[in-house]
């Protein structure tokens, strides 16, 4: 299974390059608008050689920690547009969003996953929404314990450290989900896959 990634940073200019951290062999990175390369890879039929479509997009127009430090009205809302292309695109998908975007209805949260659920040190709510409608295995509910960081724009190191985001900067973990959420979200698409084949 190849898996692209898209960005939707504002930097676009620079070219595809493949990923140099030694943890994501399998990747190759390309540097655009990750509506428009869905949009792209969907319309060349590129889009059949992947088996799930993963978007995490922006989420500091939903953010309250944006709305304490400014204007979300400042930041592009991109769920929407995203989610209306990975319906077209004919594939399963996921979106990962702050719990701020189920709360007026944008995001359906099938998933609502914490650090702390998996034994990770930090308190990190992130919501999914699923093509499959979520289900599939239970987990413990999150225990935010006294040394459970949070994350505050400070000690952001430690912060992706006990993310499991050790090979990501502490500016490139203030995007990131930690990589057990995606590989237990992906845990469930394929056990949805295997029932829905029996």
């Amino acid at each position: 299974m190849a898996c692209p990634w898209a960005t939707n940073s504002p930097d676009t200019t620079s070219p595809a390059a493949p990923c140099t951290h030694a943890e994501l062999p399998l990747f190759t990175f390309h540097r655009a608008d990750a509506l428009d390369y869905l949009a792209t890879i969907t319309a060349s039929g590129e889009i059949e050689q992947h088996d799930l479509v993963h978007a995490s997009r922006p989420c500091q127009n939903k953010a309250r920690v944006t709305a304490w430090h400014g204007s979300r009205d400042d930041h592009p809302h991109l769920i929407t547009p995203g989610r209306e292309l990975q319906r077209a695109c004919g594939r399963p998908w996921v979106i990962e969003n702050v719990p701020e975007a189920s709360w007026d209805g944008t995001l359906r949260p099938d998933y609502l996953l914490c650090g702390s659920q998996f034994g990770l040190n930090v308190r990190h709510h992130r919501a999914f929404e699923t093509s499959w409608g979520g289900g599939g295995d239970l987990l413990p509910p999150c225990w935010h314990h006294k040394g459970l960081l949070a994350f505050k724009h400070k000690g952001e190191r430690a912060y992706a450290d006990a993310m499991g985001c050790t090979w990501m900067t502490n500016i490139e973990a203030r995007q990131a989900v930690p990589p057990a959420y995606t590989q237990w979200i992906g845990h469930q698409f394929l056990a949805h896959e295997r029932t829905a084949a029996a």
